[in-house]
């Protein structure tokens, strides 16, 4: 037979929490009862804002979020229990950002506190009452009105209804906030250079409902890095803005993203009938205080970089502030894609390289060409007397052309490696088949008939039908009798 030591402060503590929770219940309209599952679609995305005050513009980064029932629609709930989160615990926010929140419509502030991990206050030994103190949580009445109120916190209670198995209290306890029932888009101020996962439950009573979460979500933003490219300001004042207030966390990023990644030129390469681009870019504004950038790993679909196969790794070495790449191998009609990511460690960062870590990426259309007109800025392939008949983007060459009767040549413009041209066919040229037919004293003749065949021909003094295979030239002795005269 088992017996349970109890003292009677702690059957008074228990009987004391089941009494406050029948009264925040009643006070609160929130009736104890189970939930059916209740899932949410998540979208969180990254976005920098500005606000003016005193004069002078702030600039601050944000998330927003949108969610909607995909399962459980038209169950009834209490409210919606959320955490943002970025892994790491990252102290409270600045009292410069918790200013622009409360200036901006809709803002709530965030919490770093990851969720599941255990409050320092907990830690500390002290009771939840230290630091929670008149919880706010909205619930509805008994119409399915939404309603907000708050839990009264005296003494233990609070570490004793989450010790008693209420998930709600709980997870208010370990950082978690409440939103109406009927809410379905926040907006929360963030930290630059870290990343966040939005975590959500719907509840009712004191019961939570599927834990639904995003995960980490990447392309953060990054504070000098969005100064400069969408609100145009110099360099130098967003080196004094963004400071060690926008420190990044390292944890996640070791530098920004690099800057104006674009397209410096287009070819084609008529003769692997596959296309060729340039690109350049600038290096990233925003990097870790102990780290320096090595160079720039390469990750590309449709695309090689000249010269290379594999994983690609492009030294830091810029030249007037920008980066040039050469890439080819770009199969026409398909689209190329280039993702470019510094790394502040050693060549082929494959994690980096690979899930785009602080990463740029560029889309290029590769549309199929046709070899025989003539594009913009580029020699046409074919030499213009000769006829062009384009090909399938599979194919090699990009085109075939054929000179015309009467000339030689591969019909390719000389300006293209291997190109000859077309040029007017001389039958007589071929020096070695007018050596097969012709006696050595023998003069070649183009056919008046056909300028691709020739004719064998005797020279004065000489006699015979000039053909090696027929009589030759045979000196004429009777033409010496005839000068003697």
């Amino acid at each position: 037979m088992m017996v349970w030591a109890t003292s009677p402060m702690m059957i008074v503590s228990v009987i004391y929490a089941y009494v406050m929770l029948i009264k925040i219940g009643m006070h609160c309209c929130v009736i104890d009862r189970d939930i059916a599952p209740v899932k949410f679609a998540i979208d969180m995305r990254y976005r920098s804002d500005r606000i003016a005050i005193n004069g002078s513009w702030k600039y601050y980064a944000l998330a927003d979020i949108k969610f909607h029932v995909t399962e459980g629609q038209g169950i009834d709930f209490d409210g919606i229990m959320y955490h943002l989160g970025n892994g790491v615990f990252s102290g409270p926010i600045s009292e410069s950002s918790m200013l622009l929140a409360g200036g901006y419509n809709g803002m709530v502030p965030p919490v770093l506190v990851p969720a599941g991990s255990v409050p320092p206050h907990l830690r500390e030994g002290r009771n939840s009452c230290d630091a929670h103190i008149n919880k706010t949580i909205w619930t509805a009445d008994e119409n399915g009105t939404a309603l907000q109120c708050r839990i009264p916190c005296e003494g233990i209670i609070f570490d004793e209804m989450c010790y008693l198995g209420t998930d709600v209290c709980t997870h208010l306890s370990h950082g978690f906030r409440t939103l109406s029932k009927d809410t379905r888009n926040i907006t929360i101020p963030i930290i630059f250079g870290t990343k966040y996962r939005i975590e959500l439950y719907v509840y009712r009573g004191w019961h939570l409902g599927v834990r639904q979460s995003t995960g980490y979500v990447d392309s953060a933003l990054f504070c000098r890095h969005e100064l400069v490219t969408k609100f145009n300001i110099t360099t130098e004042y967003a080196d004094v803005h963004c400071g060690e207030q926008h420190e990044m966390d390292p944890t996640w990023y070791t530098t920004g993203p690099v800057r104006n990644l674009r397209v410096v030129s287009k070819s084609v390469d008529f003769f692997m009938n596959q296309g060729e681009v340039e690109l350049e870019w600038k290096p990233p504004l925003d990097i870790y205080k102990l780290s320096s950038i090595k160079g720039y790993n390469i990750f590309a679909v449709n695309a090689r970089l000249a010269g290379y196969n594999g994983m690609y790794f492009v030294p830091h070495e810029p030249r007037n502030g920008w980066i040039k790449v050469k890439f080819d191998r770009m199969i026409l009609g398909k689209k190329t894609y280039i993702r470019v990511t510094p790394t502040t460690v050693s060549p082929n960062c494959y994690n980096c390289a690979t899930y785009g870590r602080s990463s740029e990426t560029i889309k290029i259309r590769n549309p199929d060409i046709n070899a025989c007109e003539s594009l913009l800025g580029q020699t046409p392939f074919c030499v213009s007397i000769a006829d062009c008949e384009d090909v399938s983007a599979n194919d090699r060459p990009a085109a075939v052309c054929t000179c015309p009767p009467g000339y030689i040549g591969n019909g390719i413009d000389p300006e293209y490696e291997f190109g000859t041209g077309c040029a007017e066919y001389n039958a007589c040229s071929n020096m070695a088949a007018v050596r097969r037919r012709c006696d050595v004293h023998a003069s070649c003749k183009v056919s008046p008939r056909n300028s691709l065949e020739f004719y064998c021909s005797c020279p004065c003094g000489f006699v015979g039908d000039g053909y090696l295979t027929g009589s030759g030239c045979k000196y004429d002795a009777s033409m010496e009798k005839l000068k003697a005269r």
